[in-house]
């Protein structure tokens, strides 16, 4: 009697579903192209990490390869090139937060304090076009500025120094990927800060004015 109380319950439930999708059926159809895109796009590809548990050969694929559990994270672990890879990991994660926390917030403040609006959306557009940018465009545009002949260069041996090898020298690397990674993304932040800056009452920038502060002490006290 359970068992056909839980069957009935069941089938309710299915026509209950059904009736609402047939009922709704233009807002599940608006809702299908998204679905499918989180389907694919998101789930689909986690598929792919059976293949950090496989000794895995892409001649037999995914489901011929021998599963070998936590030997590729051991085999990982035990390498000395890890203890380098999660130093280099660490440290720059760390300068990027150093450099690439303030550093929009300062630009921001900057151009908030411009009153030429030409100028000002101008520098904005320059500014945030980066982060439009992939990665792979980026990486070309920081080649051909620090590589043996392009722009870097050339104003070292401008000014008398001799050319540096940038792509090559281990004490470059790190600080080549901090200062890309905070070119590209510098601008797009300081909009957000400047979005909060205009929601600053202005009336507390003419009180200040009244008793005295200066454009600095507004921009430190207030902005």
């Amino acid at each position: 009697m359970g068992a056909d109380g839980g069957f009935r319950q069941d089938n309710t439930l299915a026509r209950r579903f059904i009736r609402a999708v047939t009922q709704y059926k233009s807002l599940y159809l608006m809702l299908l192209p998204g679905l499918l895109f989180i389907i694919i796009f998101n789930y689909t590809p986690m598929f792919g990490l059976a293949i950090a548990f496989q000794d895995y050969r892409i001649v037999k694929g995914v489901f011929g390869s021998k599963f070998v559990g936590l030997d590729n994270f051991i085999y990982l672990f035990k390498s000395i090139q890890f203890q380098y890879a999660l130093k280099n990991t660490l440290i720059i994660s760390l300068y990027k937060i150093l450099f690439g926390f303030p550093i929009p917030i300062i630009l921001a403040l900057l151009l908030n304090e411009v009153r030429a609006r030409f100028f000002k959306k101008t520098v904005q557009t320059i500014l945030y076009l980066p982060h439009f940018l992939s990665w792979i465009i980026m990486f070309g545009l920081v080649f051909n500025l620090v590589k043996e002949y392009g722009a870097v260069n050339y104003i070292v041996r401008m000014f008398g120094g001799k050319t540096i090898f940038f792509l090559s020298d281990t004490q470059y690397f790190r600080w080549i990927i901090v200062i890309s990674d905070v070119w590209k993304e510098m601008g797009w932040n300081a909009i957000i800060y400047l979005a909060a800056l205009a929601a600053v009452s202005q009336e507390l920038y003419e009180a200040a004015v009244i008793d005295g502060a200066s454009r600095v002490k507004c921009m430190l006290y207030i902005s």
